[in-house]
């Protein structure tokens, strides 16, 4: 904006000291209206990558927090049994209207009545910038059979590639039991056997794949594998555990590597058992915000109130992701208020916003697709 005004200043100087230089061919030569179409033409050549440059990163960083406030509301209104929804962004058409002034005083009579105050040419240049914002209402049976599905082994191998540290987020948050081991996080009413099962399934999981023995791979056909590949006697005898956990009858020797299907859990995979294979099943959207939900700190009025139930995982519930409460949040990376109270994951805690970041992602892939067909209208409101 500054070297807008700048060339607009050096243009109307030129065009001042010719029009009061004394020549008479002056205002023959700079009439008002090319004075205008100057003023008009130096704000629109620069103008536009200027809007671009300036709006697109604002547009952007709002639309990202509205979605991670959006995500939050949900996971919190899940928690207190309440209804929710959600509005998608489907476009914003930035409108930008764009108008030019010049002024010019002149004294009359004696000098000293006007000496010092006036200003002999001033110019100047309006933006003005009025979007239209669509959004698309997520609702109807489409919705529903999004939110209930569980997500499809594939989206789930996906989003495990996607996390930065902490592996076992994508079993605590994905995986709702694999070869009959519940997981307690998103499992309803598990086994407490299996809860001790499944947390040894998961540090023995992290530890092969971190030491790079347990792979994974995908044949022609679209079927995923693993690869337990131990290279020493203790790499194997671990690999011996996990096995065993998964009651899996064959076991890899040292450099030679055991290759076991993975498999959804359809009714053929259970029927046919888990005896040389691995069945995974997969979390819905549903499951992983009940999840998410019981690792929030609950105000002791609202419990006392009975608004909202106890928690049911005790403690471990917060093991992927903690969401405080409080009056005010305090240095929160994404907050929202519901019932006067403040929810929020605190910006220091990066186990809860990579966690977080899954959950956005997984939103993202199910829920957040305006292109498809929706039975619900357009929302389209003007912004003035």
């Amino acid at each position: 904006m500054g070297l807008i005004m700048e060339s607009l200043q050096s243009i109307f100087k030129v065009i001042w000291m010719s029009l009061f230089s004394g020549s008479t061919d002056a205002t023959r030569r700079w009439p008002p209206a090319l004075i205008l179409l100057a003023a008009s033409m130096s704000g629109c050549n620069m103008f536009g990558p200027h809007a671009i440059a300036t709006g697109r990163a604002v547009y952007n960083e709002v639309i990202n927090r509205t979605a991670d406030e959006e995500l939050l509301n949900m996971i919190v209104r899940e928690r207190y049994s309440a209804t929710y929804g959600m509005l998608a962004v489907s476009s914003i058409a930035a409108n930008i209207r764009g108008r030019a002034s010049i002024g010019a005083e002149v004294g009359v009579g004696p000098d000293e009545n006007y000496s010092g105050n006036l200003v002999p040419f001033s110019g100047g240049i309006a933006f003005e910038d009025n979007p239209t914002i669509s959004y698309v209402p997520l609702g109807g049976e489409k919705f529903m059979q999004q939110l209930l599905t569980p997500i499809s082994l594939e989206e789930a191998m996906l989003l495990s590639r996607g996390l930065k540290r902490r592996r076992a987020v994508f079993l605590e948050v994905l995986i709702r039991s694999v070869n009959g081991i519940e997981n307690p996080h998103t499992f309803p009413d598990p086994n407490p056997k299996n809860s001790a099962a499944f947390r040894s399934f998961t540090d023995l999981w992290v530890k092969l794949r971190i030491a790079r023995v347990l792979l994974f791979g995908r044949q022609p056909d679209g079927e995923f594998f693993a690869v337990f590949h131990p290279e020493n006697p203790e790499e194997e005898a671990l690999c011996a555990q996990l096995l065993d956990l998964l009651k899996i009858q064959d076991r890899p020797l040292v450099d030679k590597p055991l290759q076991v299907p993975l498999e959804p859990a359809t009714t053929q995979a259970v029927v046919k058992g888990a005896r040389d294979r691995i069945v995974i099943e997969t979390a819905s959207v549903v499951d992983i915000l009940r999840a998410a939900g019981q690792s929030m700190e609950i105000p002791q009025e609202h419990l006392k109130a009975g608004v909202v139930r106890p928690p049911e995982l005790g403690d471990e519930g917060a093991t992927f992701l903690k969401i405080l409460s409080g009056p005010e949040p305090l240095a929160a990376a994404v907050a929202i208020q519901y019932r006067a109270w403040w929810y929020y994951i605190a910006d220091s805690d990066n186990t809860s916003k990579e966690t977080f970041q899954l959950l956005r992602t997984l939103i993202g892939m199910r829920l957040h697709r305006p292109g498809d067909t929706q039975s619900a209208p357009i929302l389209t409101i003007p912004v003035s």
